[in-house]
Formats: structure tokens, C-alpha cells, sequence
């Protein structure tokens, strides 16, 4: 647009077969009895191809703020799917696989802030947006397992000597959890999850590009 600000956009259509088994193999080890809705005519397991129609634009602006350089990147996607493999979950008894009948959907938007907040200390910011909606046998709701809100710090420190630092902060909201009012009551979730934070950090030490050696740590708290 000028110096220093870019727009990128961008759109494509994409279509794919699901291997529904490789791609859901933790649903095997639930209880959950398995049913997929086929065509006998279409060889596999009788499922359409997926088709999607992407849509994107990326906007990004070069920044200097007490004099050093500064990156702003904001980001909007969307995803209109004609067909989809849907993985219904929302009897706690089974687990149903069909062609999509009705709507879905994802559209996604995220603004990141790369800085030097002092010299050799990096710090990236990002927040996350996330609205993915599928019809389930004719009712159109949330994928679930997936959080709306996410948000992103990184601080990322280096020496002289090549120490590196490294320390991340995810949170990610609550997510919606599939139907479980068929159960017990004893045995009924929430509707949602809790939120949640997950921290990483890690070291690492180089020498002249030939040897590294590293220690780190993910999920710090245990979550």
C-alpha cells in the first residue's frame, strides 16, 4: 500500500478425502459404538469428497517505537465448506460419521505484535478468534473442543555468547463439550470446559553452528 504497510489477499478451492479412522483414532479407545453413514456406491466408506472454498486477508505494518523496529500483523480467514466429513459426538453413546447436511464453516481472525522491548529481548503478543460452526444432524452449533479465545505472549532473550531463553504463555478459553445429557446424571459434563493457561520454557546453548545443546519444559503448571 506504502512503505512499510503490505495487504495480501488471497482465495482457493480445496477438496480432499477424509481417512476417517487415521484421522479419529482416539475415538477407539472411547466406548463410543461406531456409525458411518455411507454411500455403498462411493468405494471407501461411502463419503464424498470434502470441498472448501478459503478466503483471506493478511494486512502487516513495519513499526519503529524508541527506535526500534516493530512488526503489526493482523490476519482474517474464512472457510465455507460445501461438503465436510462431519464427526458427530453429540450422543455419548456413539460416535457418527456423514456427508455434511446443512452449513459449516470457519472463519478465524488474529492480530500478533512483534517488538525489541530491550536489546536482545524479543516479545511477540497474539490474540486469536475463532467462530467454527457445523450443522449436526440439523442443528448448527460449535466444533467442539475448540476455544473461541486465544491469546499468545513469547519473550525470547539471546546473548552474546548464544544463550537463548525462550518462555511462552498460551491461554485458550473455554471450549464447548459434546452432548451428554444422555448420560446419568452422575456422569453429565458441564456444556463447556474451564479456561486455561499452558507455559513452556526452554534453554539453549550453541556453539559456533556446529553443536547445541538444549533443556526445556512444556505445560509447566500441569494442566
Amino acid at each position: 500500500i506504502k512503505e512499510g504497510s503490505v495487504l495480501r489477499a488471497s482465495a482457493g478451492r480445496g477438496q480432499r478425502t477424509a481417512n476417517v479412522i487415521a484421522e479419529n483414532i482416539s475415538l477407539l479407545a472411547t466406548s463410543r459404538a461406531w456409525e458411518i453413514d455411507g454411500d455403498p456406491s462411493i468405494p471407501g466408506f461411502g463419503l464424498r469428497q470434502e470441498i472448501a472454498w478459503n478466503f483471506g486477508l493478511n494486512f502487516v505494518q513495519n513499526l519503529r517505537i524508541d527506535y526500534r523496529p516493530a512488526t503489526l500483523s493482523i490476519d482474517f480467514y474464512h472457510t465455507e465448506f460445501e461438503n465436510q466429513t462431519v464427526v458427530d459426538m453429540e450422543d455419548p453413546r456413539k460416535v457418527r460419521i456423514y456427508d455434511l447436511v446443512g452449513r459449516s464453516y470457519s472463519t478465524s481472525a488474529q492480530a500478533q505484535f512483534d517488538y525489541e522491548l530491550v536489546r536482545n529481548l524479543d516479545v511477540r503478543v497474539a490474540y486469536r478468534w475463532y467462530d467454527v460452526m457445523t450443522d449436526y444432524s440439523g442443528t448448527l452449533l460449535s466444533k467442539p473442543y475448540i476455544s473461541r479465545h486465544r491469546a499468545f505472549v513469547n519473550l525470547s532473550y539471546e546473548t552474546k555468547n548464544d544463550w537463548k531463553f525462550d518462555y511462552t504463555v498460551q491461554w485458550q478459553g473455554p471450549k464447548r463439550i459434546p452432548n451428554t445429557e444422555g448420560n446419568p446424571v452422575e456422569y453429565q459434563l458441564d456444556k463447556q470446559s474451564p479456561d486455561l493457561i499452558l507455559m513452556n520454557a526452554q534453554v539453549s546453548k550453541s556453539w559456533k553452528d556446529r553443536f547445541a545443546v538444549y533443556a526445556g519444559m512444556e505445560n509447566i503448571t500441569n494442566v
